[in-house]
């Protein structure tokens, strides 16, 4: 019985190697109602808490689903026996080709005014793309799909701005025409397969 400051006391244990593992664990399991474990620590008494979890299944006993101990183990050994862990379910993979690749920065440098084909059709899907404006103000950039850009012709990026696809992203040449020399950056992701 267990006695406030709730001291384990093994007097109290059937002898378990007189038992098999599926009657220890009942032996303890009447005893005290429910299975007990101690935890010893150096220079203080030993605790004691239930387990928790515990199942049967002919004369093996299973701890959160576990088998506490092999069949042929005396019962001593199979008390002090921790469990070992259930097989892991196997692993699934994260990285989808098709919906995944490796980010690339390259900068377009503009010696002059003028346009420049900074981005070809890629060969597999691209999944990302931005397209930065780094000019100083107030130089707006154009971007233009698969023909040149000018600046009455393409999509307008102001200084600092920038033109960010990742939902409808687009697959053409990327044309960008800059009114002065400077850089714009462009940033991609390409899917590392392709999808045809």
């Amino acid at each position: 019985m267990l006695k406030p400051p709730y001291q384990f006391d093994p007097t109290q244990l059937p002898d378990l190697n007189k038992l098999r593992p599926y009657d220890a664990a009942h032996a303890i399991s009447f005893k005290w109602r429910s299975p007990m474990t101690a935890k010893v620590s150096p220079g203080l008494p030993p605790a004691v808490t239930p387990i928790e979890n515990i199942t049967y299944q002919g004369n093996q006993v299973y701890v959160g689903g576990a088998p506490l101990a092999p069949i042929n183990m005396t019962a001593e050994q199979a008390i002090m026996t921790p469990p070992t862990s259930p097989t892991p379910p196997p692993t699934i993979s994260v990285n989808d080709g098709a919906k995944y690749g490796d980010a690339v920065t390259i900068v377009a440098a503009f010696a002059a005014a003028g346009d420049l084909l900074v981005l070809p059709r890629p060969s597999t899907k691209r999944i990302l793309l931005i397209v930065e404006n780094d000019l100083v103000a107030p130089n707006t950039i154009r971007i233009n799909f698969d023909a040149q850009a000018n600046a009455n012709l393409g999509l307008r990026v102001i200084s600092g701005g920038n033109a960010f696809f990742d939902v409808s992203v687009p697959q053409n040449d990327i044309h960008v025409f800059a009114p002065v020399a400077g850089n714009v950056i462009v940033t991609y992701i390409n899917a590392s397969v392709n999808l045809q």
